[in-house]
């Protein structure tokens, strides 16, 4: 629930609450009503004796209304109270994944500048084939995009990232840009988006260093989406498949969460 609606519902409780109280002032003045007997004549010198059967029944009837509207009142009420649960609780896993990215982005930014562009590279010659191969103007606009995430501007960034595999499909870097991409994603609790992106490396970059990161986060979007089945299959792939990696540890304690 939104905070809008949340706001909506308190309204609705407050309107209610008001409609009881006015009912519970409002019954008073139907009990004090001064009924008078009528005379031996058959005329009364103030309301005819029919009028006590109709006012018990107003206040009869007034007296079930304000017991429904009370029964009301506390159902939306609980309902309040469980969605304001629910938006705290979605906020703080919002705010624990801000806090996980911006680790991962600060533990990067203490390892040196190079640390951010060579995740995705293979060790001994490989990589020495893979960084001669790179050209500057693509090194240059993948750190462009990935300073955009150690600064916090998470849409610029994602529009850099998208730009950046479009204009360098098949680049030295391009697996690290759809894994960013699937952080910022996950960071925002965009989950559709997120999930595309980390698969994306996982189909094209089968050597990637990133692969192991992927397979774990595409399990934990998996089991923010619901489905725990899938969300085991590839948190265990990581454990089996990537044993040392520190994916796998990670997999691994999450793994009791989804069991």
């Amino acid at each position: 629930m939104t905070h809008s609606t949340a706001r909506t519902v308190k309204h609705v409780l407050a309107s209610l609450s008001l409609t009881a109280t006015s009912l519970l002032i409002v019954l008073p003045s139907y009990a004090e009503v001064p009924v008078v007997e009528p005379t031996p004549y058959g005329r009364s010198s103030g309301q005819a004796a029919p009028s006590r059967g109709y006012q018990g029944g107003n206040s009869t009837a007034l007296f079930v209304q304000l017991e429904e509207l009370q029964q009301e009142v506390l159902s939306l009420r609980g309902l309040v109270e469980q969605q304001a649960y629910q938006i705290k609780r979605m906020q703080q896993e919002q705010k624990d994944r801000y806090m996980d990215l911006d680790r991962r982005i600060s533990d990067l930014a203490a390892s040196g500048a190079g640390a951010s562009v060579s995740g995705s590279q293979n060790s001994g010659a490989q990589q020495m084939t893979d960084a001669s191969a790179t050209s500057d103007k693509e090194k240059e606009a993948y750190n462009s995009a990935f300073q955009l995430i150690r600064q916090k501007r998470f849409d610029d960034a994602l529009t850099a990232l998208k730009a950046f595999v479009q204009s360098y499909p098949s680049g030295a870097y391009t697996d690290n840009a759809y894994y960013w991409q699937g952080e910022v994603y996950l960071a925002q609790n965009q989950l559709e988006p997120a999930k595309e992106a980390f698969t994306q490396v996982i189909n094209k970059f089968p050597q990637s260093g990133k692969l192991p990161g992927a397979i774990y986060k595409l399990g934990r979007v998996y089991f923010q989406l619901g489905d725990k089945k899938q969300a085991k299959h590839y948190l265990e792939k990581v454990t089996k498949e990537f044993p040392d990696a520190a994916a796998a540890n990670l997999a691994a304690a999450f793994l009791k969460q989804v069991n």
